[in-house]
């Protein structure tokens, strides 16, 4: 006899409506009644597909990386993240366990330490590079058949999936519209921590400057500032003190428009 919904919903003594939506995979039942219904479903015989199927762990792991730390310390984009990750993974029955991986700790232990027991990984990779991929790699994480995503950064080192902004593109167009609303040129706030995203956003004023012709009449102005907004508004103070215009002025990042828009 051929084993309905219904069936399994009799033998549990649920509703029909809660082995629909375990069957298909849909928020609205409890992580332990999903995987009761699924396991059921299974010994009677009913054909489960394998994506709706309880994974061995019901954690995701959200790794901070952190090789200085001030970029991500500083700006609160990773909790921004992290509440993105939460309403999802709940949606689907997922715990979020968060961890930080530190580039001065053992790799091997730490790296160990954040796939146990993880049903996935995403990793903040503000402050990742190629050189941190390659020794991930080669200290255990190649090792690991669990899903894995980059977030904020990108690599070509291995084939892993990456969430990024177009930071090029974005710094191109914000500089494009205000030569369209008339300035001459513009400086660059750039902030004294290098990470690969800032590298990516001077690259894009520096192409709209480029198109215009305007790198060859003079180099671009840089103002380095702290990372910190309190330290980005003493070195924009100095700036200005010696003369500086502030009037036409790329930021590479919004954390830091108001100390920097305060200073005088």
């Amino acid at each position: 006899m051929e084993v309905t919904a219904k069936n399994i919903a009799e033998r549990l003594g649920v509703s029909a409506s809660a082995v629909s939506l375990a069957m298909n995979g849909k928020p609205g039942v409890s992580v332990a009644t999903r995987e009761k219904i699924l396991a059921e479903a299974v010994r009677m015989g009913y054909s489960v597909p394998k994506k709706i199927l309880p994974a061995a762990s019901q954690n995701i792991r959200y790794v901070i990386f952190l090789e200085g730390g001030d970029t991500v310390k500083e700006t609160s984009f990773y909790s921004i993240v992290l509440q993105g990750i939460e309403a999802r993974a709940k949606e689907y029955g997922y715990n979020v366990l968060i961890s930080y991986f530190y580039s001065s700790g053992n790799w091997e232990d730490q790296i160990s330490t954040i796939c146990k027991d993880a049903a996935g990984i995403i990793i903040l990779a503000t402050e990742v590079e190629d050189r941190h991929i390659n020794k991930a790699y080669t200290h255990g994480l190649e090792k690991q058949v669990i899903p894995i995503v980059l977030v904020d950064n990108a690599t070509s080192m291995v084939d892993v999936d990456c969430v990024v902004s177009d930071n090029l593109r974005g710094a191109y167009q914000a500089v494009t519209y205000l030569f369209e609303k008339g300035h001459p040129d513009v400086g660059y706030l750039r902030s004294k921590s290098r990470i690969d995203n800032f590298n990516e956003r001077q690259a894009g004023v520096l192409k709209a400057r480029k198109e215009r012709e305007i790198d060859s009449l003079a180099p671009l102005q840089s103002i380095d500032v702290g990372i910190s907004s309190e330290q980005a508004y003493y070195d924009m103070c100095a700036w200005l003190d010696a003369g500086g215009n502030r009037s036409r002025l790329f930021l590479r990042t919004t954390i830091l428009s108001q100390p920097l828009a305060s200073a005088r």
